[in-house]
């Protein structure tokens, strides 16, 4: 396909994407499942066509966030539910659509939709030790911490992704967490901070320790004392908001890649230039403005583009 025809197709796809909202028709009151796992659909298929056709040198747009808060407000909001109605199949396709909105736009008012889908489940006696899990990894992504642990006390024979202490110290404004030692020995705590850009050139590198290409891509910064020296001095490696931490993995990818330090971010919306959250994403600012986006990692050809970027940012020289 040529590269012309891709652009056409390309933005094509990132006009229905912009107006996210156009082209759902859910019914106005009735909920309506079919609907709701065609848009789904729609959403993939659309994701699907913006990789296949992406062009090389364009920054890559994940708009799946904005389409499913679309889908919530067009066709979950406002409907009449009729729990007791559903078969115990449609039961768990509206918890698992409800769960995808939360997953993908970290939608608040979203995950309060879950629990009456959850107690009807409980009230029919079925088994919802996974919803339970999924609904844990739901406060974990909302960072509602506090909701979390309740959850772990109340169902303590569930095994969830272990929590650690939370110490909140960050203002307004963008921030993350740090993994630091605990007051106890042995143990851990996320410290949320705030962050703000250096003067001049920064990198800000989306990763997590359970991502192999960031691990390659690790590796060979290993072998690259020049630019590991940089990375280390103007980089932060800024861990996606999810619904597991994986603190001890980061805590591990800390002490294995040192000087390199993984944080995680505290929400996506702290970062409304970031459209992109796949792993590894490189993204490089000049005084704190984006000018230019690398994303994943092969071999030598990604390493150059690196280089490149860290030259357009002034951190290399031209």
């Amino acid at each position: 396909m040529s590269r012309f025809f891709k652009f056409l197709i390309c933005l094509l796809a990132c006009t229905q994407l912009a107006h996210a909202d156009e082209g759902i028709d859910c019914p106005a009151t009735a909920l309506s499942l079919d609907k709701i796992y065609q848009h789904v659909e729609q959403i993939d298929q659309q994701r699907r066509a913006m990789y296949k056709n992406h062009i090389s040198g364009t920054m890559l747009v994940d708009n799946r966030p904005a389409q499913f808060n679309a889908l919530y407000k067009q066709c979950l909001v406002g409907k009449e539910y009729q729990l007791q109605k559903l078969t115990s199949e449609q039961l768990q396709r509206l918890f698992r659509a409800i769960y995808k909105v939360v997953f993908y736009a970290a939608n608040v008012e979203a995950a309060e939709q879950l629990l009456p889908v959850l107690a009807e489940k409980i009230r029919r006696g079925e088994k919802v030790e996974a919803n339970i899990d999924r609904l844990h990894r739901v406060y974990v992504k909302t960072r509602q911490f506090d909701r979390a642990n309740d959850l772990e006390r109340k169902y303590p024979e569930i095994e969830f992704s272990e929590i650690p202490a939370i110490v909140d110290t960050a203002t307004a404004g963008r921030s993350m967490f740090q993994v630091q030692p605990g007051t106890d020995k042995g143990q851990q705590q996320l410290v949320r901070k705030p962050f703000a850009f250096a003067k001049g050139g920064q990198v800000i590198v989306i990763s997590t320790p359970i991502c192999n290409p960031c691990k390659r891509m690790l590796t060979w910064l290993q072998t690259q004392p020049e630019l590991m020296q940089v990375m280390a001095e103007h980089s932060v490696w800024m861990a996606s908001v999810s619904g597991n931490l994986y603190w001890q993995d980061i805590v591990q990818t800390n002490i294995d890649y040192a000087p390199i330090e993984m944080r995680y971010a505290y929400a996506k919306s702290d970062w409304p230039e970031i459209k992109y959250w796949a792993t590894p994403t490189f993204y490089f600012y000049m005084d704190g403005k984006l000018v230019k986006q690398v994303s994943g990692w092969g071999r030598k050809e990604n390493g150059e583009k690196l280089k490149a970027g860290l030259k357009l940012i002034g951190l290399l020289p031209s």
